[in-house]
């Protein structure tokens, strides 16, 4: 992540988009979290953040140097929080001038302002997740169909983890038989023959490939299916983008060689996003810029998962469709 972390410090970051907006969350972690609290927040019940119940949202006011905000604030004790350690949240109006104003004032008490991804990077380091859970957590935030969230969500609540701890508790056990057997030879002890062993092995083994099997499938989810259309030109190329896409995404005309770059764009097909690719026709020409287009044609399907070959059905197949 390439993250250097002061364990001592306390970190703040405004943890929702930057716009304007019914509700933005400003948060604090570290052991510092709740004394900084203290000294910004206050109940409409004179409470203070740290008389607060953990996981409470209490309505208040934020009492900033030059200004004030109604808001919410919870608290989360550590380890019982995202990062594991001592958290605050204040749940402020959604607009850009006050959530950047209660930024500054956390600041201005002793936080540090949190890097890229360092709210995730101390949950890791204490305990609370581990890396696929990571993924799975930056997955459905990307997630962009039906089907990613799904994989997400099971990578982020332990799918894969309880998948491996299945296959590393078998080759423990395999372990330890093998060392039984080397420790107390003269013991009246029932021990597995190297044939027993062997099996075993096999079996761990193709259960490890086909979860390792599973990572092609996962790949596609998250990324998509990269489909190239390629053909001649003016054979209707742009026509069916814009048919799959269902809006005029290329420009379409009866001159041949109108496109001459990569028209790329995207749509679902039962849960699992597809990549759409334009290409430029592929012929002869003199022309630089519709050669460069030619090339990266050629590039495209290379890369391509599935080609979709288009051909003018009102003609025979020329040579040229058949040589592309």
């Amino acid at each position: 992540m390439g993250i250097k972390i002061n364990q001592n410090s306390t970190i703040v970051a405004i943890t929702t988009p930057i716009g304007v907006g019914g509700v933005s969350i400003v948060r604090i972690s570290g052991k510092k979290s709740i004394k900084i609290a203290d000294k910004l927040f206050i109940s409409l019940r004179n409470k203070k953040p740290s008389e607060f119940n953990s996981r409470e949202l209490i309505l208040g006011t934020f009492l900033g140097k030059t200004f004030k905000e109604n808001c919410l604030c919870v608290v989360f004790r550590n380890p019982n929080s995202f990062t594991g350690e001592d958290v605050v949240e204040f749940q402020c109006h959604g607009g850009i001038k006050v959530t950047n104003m209660i930024l500054e004032e956390c600041l201005n008490n002793g936080c540090s302002l949190a890097q890229n991804g360092e709210f995730s990077f101390r949950a890791f380091m204490n305990g609370k997740m581990n890396l696929s859970e990571a993924e799975g957590m930056i997955d459905i935030i990307n997630a962009e169909t039906e089907t990613e969230i799904n994989v997400g969500y099971d990578l982020m609540t332990g799918g894969l983890t309880s998948k491996i701890k299945i296959l590393q508790e078998e080759l423990i056990d395999i372990m330890s038989d093998i060392e039984v057997s080397f420790d107390y030879p003269e013991e009246d002890l029932e021990y597995k023959t190297v044939p027993e062993i062997e099996k075993r092995l096999l079996k761990l083994r193709a259960k490890t490939k086909e979860l390792l099997g599973t990572a092609n499938t996962g790949a596609i989810i998250k990324n998509g299916i990269n489909v190239v259309i390629v053909g001649r030109p003016n054979v209707g190329k742009s026509s069916i983008l814009n048919s799959l896409l269902r809006f005029d995404k290329a420009i379409v005309t009866d001159i041949a060689g109108t496109t001459r770059d990569i028209v790329e764009d995207r749509f679902e097909v039962n849960g699992i996003k597809v990549n759409i690719i334009d290409t430029a026709g592929i012929r002869e020409t003199e022309d630089v810029i519709e050669k460069i287009g030619v090339e990266r044609s050629r590039t495209a399907i290379k890369k391509a998962d599935i080609v979709l070959f288009v051909v003018d059905s009102s003609e025979l197949l020329t040579a040229k469709d058949k040589e592309i």
